[in-house]
């Protein structure tokens, strides 16, 4: 059995939002989504001004990507991940 202190259900912006801010605090997290990773981004990976200031982004860190330091939590798929689709 896998634990974990906070299980977040769904990966979109804002549960991939709110485990980011949990594992930057020192929480241990899982992230539970229905879809796999990575997934086609309509916006191209493009983020305003606005939301790295709301955020509170390091741009070196989101540059480097998802294996930077800042993701050290987990992420799975549900069991019928394969039917969704």
């Amino acid at each position: 059995m896998t634990t974990c202190d906070v299980l977040v259900v769904g990966g979109g912006p804002a549960g991939s939002t709110c485990a980011r801010r949990l594992v930057r605090h020192g929480v241990d997290v899982a992230v539970l989504d229905k879809r796999p990773f990575p997934r086609d981004k309509v916006c191209a990976g493009w983020i305003t001004p606005a939301v790295v200031r709301a955020l509170d982004l390091d741009l070196a860190e989101y540059a480097r990507g998802p294996e930077s330091a800042g993701a050290r939590g987990r992420c799975r798929r549900s069991p019928d991940s394969a039917r969704a689709g």
